[in-house]
């Protein structure tokens, strides 16, 4: 255990991912993420973003208001300041944050 390496692995995250507010290194390189989201994906739908399709990753939460939600609908339309936790492959989540704040 190395917890300085880890803390600079972590920080160098957020500082590249301005939106990134924690994760967890899983194996075979898949992460989970919590992300505020923010850029074109404010107004669209779980739907219209087919992020599964686009990039390979699932929204398994939505935080909003103060409360985590695991069961919403495809028809949800994400606000400003909405938290998103993801799974999938590191690489796949980098090129949507990236795309995001684009």
């Amino acid at each position: 255990v190395y917890p300085e390496a880890d803390m600079a692995v972590r920080i160098g995250r957020r500082l590249i991912f301005g939106n990134l507010l924690d994760y967890v290194a899983l194996a075979d390189g898949v992460e989970v993420r919590r992300i505020v989201v923010g850029g074109h994906v404010v107004g669209r739908s779980i739907q219209d973003l087919d992020v599964r399709k686009a990039y390979g990753i699932n929204i398994i939460a939505v935080e909003r208001e103060g409360r985590t939600d695991v069961e919403f609908t495809a028809n949800y339309r994400f606000a400003q300041g909405n938290t998103i936790t993801v799974v999938g492959k590191a690489d796949k989540i980098d090129r949507f944050e990236q795309e995001m704040q684009d």
